[in-house]
């Protein structure tokens, strides 16, 4: 295979939007969470944490979930509060789950908040 100046550039791009340490693709993500960023795995990321609001998890659990594609040239979902809510009929929050999934940097991103209450 030979390298031309314009394939390593595009590399070099690529790359550099993946090792940033998230700043950039954090800012796309709708479970950025109350006490700030997730690690992102620049070739595939699979991670979870959660917020409490008290000390017990409720009984009901319900989920919402976005996906980005192709760069961020597709997305669909409601990865919402209000969603997660409905999803399960909770009326109080008393904790919250972020669910993030990521390959090849912005090839592909989910993220599901998944949120737990009465």
């Amino acid at each position: 295979m030979k390298l031309t100046f314009k394939s390593v550039l595009t590399l070099a791009v690529i790359l550099l939007f993946n090792f940033n340490c998230g700043t950039f693709i954090n800012q796309l993500s709708a479970t950025k969470g109350l006490h700030g960023f997730d690690h992102n795995g620049s070739i595939f990321q699979n991670t979870s944490r959660s917020e409490s609001v008290v000390n017990e998890i409720g009984s009901k659990s319900g989920q919402a979930c976005q996906s980005m594609f192709f760069f961020t040239a597709v997305a669909v979902g409601d990865a919402s509060l209000p969603a997660a809510k409905r999803a399960a009929g909770i009326n109080k929050i008393n904790h919250i789950t972020y669910d993030k999934t990521r390959i090849l940097g912005l090839l592909y991103m989910k993220d599901c908040i998944t949120v737990y209450g009465e």
